[in-house]
């Protein structure tokens, strides 16, 4: 296993940078953190977090594989992520003329904000896309079965601690504040860069079933 370290560093460096860039899993946790509660926010980040494993074990088991064969699918993941998005979108710019404490019940369901995080990523292409070609160019067959787990581990590790210190960080009362002051603009924002990037992937499936 120590030979094999500096793969898993490299996944691990690999994956931080890739969470750092803000995307939709980022947009999505913050969102549900400073419009409801840390719990919630918490949750949905636990659901990209799960997500983000279930892609790692697909492309462990050859992800890319299949979608060579099966160009369609990768389509059809692709138009119901954008449709995903664009669903997302409606419901932001829906919210974004009402109140905070219009929008947030009393008590929020934490399984519907799983439910979101969860759907968010596993619907998202560019994650397909993202953990098929990390797993391709490292996780060789030719590596341990437990060199391969181990790179899973990381993954979920990761994704678990990055998404959840986000939530936390998003649900501190300075962050609220600049929210419940700003909540029209931020959510039309919002909802407009899930429309743009919707509207993209529907267009790229159409794109790639001609």
């Amino acid at each position: 296993m120590t030979e094999h370290l500096p793969i898993l560093a490299t996944i691990l460096a690999v994956h931080i940078l890739a969470m750092a860039t803000p995307g939709v899993n980022f947009f999505v946790v913050t969102q549900t953190s400073v419009s409801r509660t840390r719990r919630a926010g918490i949750a949905a980040a636990l659901g990209v977090a799960v997500a983000a494993t279930l892609w790692a074990v697909a492309a462990l088991l050859g992800l890319s594989v299949v979608f060579a064969h099966l160009p369609w699918l990768q389509d059809a993941v692709k138009a119901l992520g954008g449709g995903y998005l664009i669903y997302l979108a409606s419901r932001l710019w829906h919210s974004a003329a009402k109140p905070t404490d219009a929008v947030m019940p009393p008590q929020p369901r934490d399984g519907d904000a799983f439910l979101l995080g969860f759907f968010t990523n596993l619907t998202n292409p560019k994650a397909a896309v993202y953990y098929a070609s990390i797993f391709a160019a490292l996780v060789t067959p030719d590596l341990p079965a437990g060199v391969r787990v181990a790179a899973v581990g990381i993954i979920a590790v990761a994704a678990t601690t990055w998404h959840v210190g986000v939530a936390c960080l998003f649900a501190a009362p300075g962050a609220r504040r600049v929210y419940a002051r700003g909540k029209g603009w931020i959510d039309r924002a919002a909802g407009a860069a899930f429309a743009a990037l919707g509207l993209h992937l529907l267009l790229q499936s159409l794109l790639g079933s001609s």
